[in-house]
């Protein structure tokens, strides 16, 4: 798969226009704000800030995995990731959510949360050999949306 496969703007606005229609039946009482994405910095580990109204309210990371949500038992995630939103959580209370499209839904992880096992795998089969860390979620913690 070359870097161009594995990565699809047009995946992303699918992921993010589901997340959007979501947002509002899951908020307190019978608000319907209007919701804006802007995206994170070039380097962050996230990919874009959430907010209700012209107010920020949370950060998301957005992924599309070519398989069914339960394909696999876990989906891997950087563990520097995982890092970055507990940090965001603990230091600020502001929540960083994993949006992940899958091939039959979009999934919703609280990323902030420890992940059930840490591992070293290929960081990217299209970039080589390398390996990173990965924090591995069991697909039954996703809210499917």
């Amino acid at each position: 798969m070359t870097p161009e496969q594995a990565y699809s703007e047009e995946d992303t606005q699918r992921i993010l226009r589901a997340y959007k229609e979501w947002l509002p039946r899951v908020l307190e009482g019978d608000r319907f704000p209007n919701i804006e994405f802007f995206e994170a910095p070039k380097y962050a580990d996230f990919d874009y800030e959430v907010y209700y109204d012209g107010e920020f309210d949370h950060f998301i990371e957005v992924k599309k995995r070519n398989c069914v949500l339960g394909r696999y038992k876990s989906t891997k995630v950087p563990i520097r990731k995982h890092g970055t939103a507990q940090h965001f959580k603990e230091a600020y209370d502001i929540n960083t959510y994993f949006v992940c499209g899958y091939d039959d839904c979009v999934g919703v992880l609280k990323l902030w949360e420890e992940p059930d096992e840490d591992t070293t795998m290929v960081a990217r089969y299209d970039r080589g050999n390398d390996t990173d860390l990965y924090g591995m979620y069991k697909v039954t913690r996703f809210r499917k949306i």
